[in-house]
């Protein structure tokens, strides 16, 4: 699970940064869990994203499918003489590591650097899915927050 800094006293600059509400990517690519893989490939290429959560029937946040899980599917059927294919699930993340829309910047920073995920999706207080946030979102903000700083000082 995410680590949780909500009782630590913050530094001014640091309580400057956004939520990840303020950030977070609305509109964003789903999967279901029952999907055939290829066909989740197919979604995650048009789509240009590199991997995408993963929902039951309810909507409910089941899984994440990244490339590095879909090329599983071929590695199985090359190394291990196992059957190409199958639904999303057998290749899934389950049960992913999340964040909050009330999550901080810097928190989601430090998911970043400790783990080797790419994205993260995000989710309210009533477990619905309500978007994603990549590295990259993260990393903008910081270059944002840094230049708006820079030019305050430079005043």
């Amino acid at each position: 699970m995410v680590k949780s800094y909500q009782n630590q006293l913050l530094e001014p600059e640091v309580a400057t940064y956004p939520l990840v509400q303020d950030f977070m990517n609305r509109a964003f690519v789903t999967l279901q869990a029952d999907d055939d893989i290829f066909h989740a490939m197919g979604v995650l290429l048009q789509n240009e994203v590199s991997g995408a959560p993963v929902v039951d029937k309810a909507g409910k946040l089941v899984g994440m499918l990244s490339e590095k899980d879909c090329l599983q599917v071929i590695t199985q059927e090359a190394y291990h003489h196992g059957p190409a294919g199958g639904p999303v699930s057998q290749y899934m993340t389950p049960k992913p590591i999340f964040v909050r829309s009330y999550t901080g910047l810097l928190n989601v920073a430090e998911l970043f650097v400790n783990n080797s995920y790419r994205k993260v999706p995000v989710l309210d207080e009533k477990e619905n899915l309500v978007g994603t946030v990549r590295r990259r979102d993260v990393l903008k903000v910081i270059h944002e927050h840094e230049q708006k700083k820079n030019q305050s000082f430079n005043k």
